[in-house]
């Protein structure tokens, strides 16, 4: 029996067919900027739970009590979102020159 050699489909990527989709998802009717509360809490706790609680981290590096816990990830969460303001403003900036 002979093998039939198939080659894999092509996709089509054209710049008009990009900017077609582009189109289409810039007007999504929601954001994931700035987070609602909803969705910081669990982020929040992903950060909590590993320096409070016992973990291979931990083994070498110690745990903190809980509110020193609930202080470093309040203080991580603000520095990332100034961190991102910061860069939303400069990209602002740049845009406008």
């Amino acid at each position: 029996m002979a093998e039939i050699e198939q080659s894999p489909p092509q996709l089509a990527t054209s710049t008009t067919t990009t900017a077609v989709a582009g189109e289409k998802y810039s007007k999504a009717p929601f954001s994931i900027w700035a987070p609602t509360e909803l969705m910081r809490e669990p982020i929040r706790n992903c950060l909590i739970d590993p320096l409070s609680s016992p973990s291979i981290m931990s083994k070498r590096y110690s745990t903190v009590s809980r509110e020193e816990a609930i202080a470093a990830a309040k203080l991580i969460e603000y520095k990332n979102f100034e961190l991102v303001l910061t860069l939303h403003l400069v990209n602002v900036f740049l845009v406008s020159l």
